[in-house]
């Protein structure tokens, strides 16, 4: 889980740096592509970060495809600005055994 919280940081930090005009591919060195979608849409649900839908070329098997889906992270919001920074502040051990959701509601609260 503690990987899982350090990618939430690393995709906030992306959405508060991104040039507007072009975007932020949802793409990260060093994590499974599908992971990095998944939590993406996860913070845009919650509405951290807004995304651009559009075509993606999507690697499977050694294999290239399009893919339709959000493909760009476009921005951040405010709610999302005040989230990472209480991200960054907490001193919060990650605790292994709970849910992803159960931990992030701990700090927003």
């Amino acid at each position: 889980m503690e990987r899982q919280v350090r990618l939430i940081i690393k995709l906030l930090k992306c959405a508060k740096k991104v040039n507007v005009a072009h975007g932020c591919p949802i793409m990260l060195d060093g994590y499974n592509s599908d992971d990095v979608l998944s939590v993406a849409k996860f913070l845009a649900q919650k509405g951290y970060i807004t995304l651009e839908y559009g075509h993606t070329l999507v690697e499977k098997e050694n294999e290239y495809y399009r893919a339709t889906g959000p493909s760009l992270i476009m921005g951040i919001s405010q709610k999302g600005t005040a989230f990472l920074a209480k991200l960054l502040k907490t001193k919060r051990r990650v605790p292994s055994n709970n849910r992803i959701e159960d931990y992030l509601k701990s700090i927003e609260d």
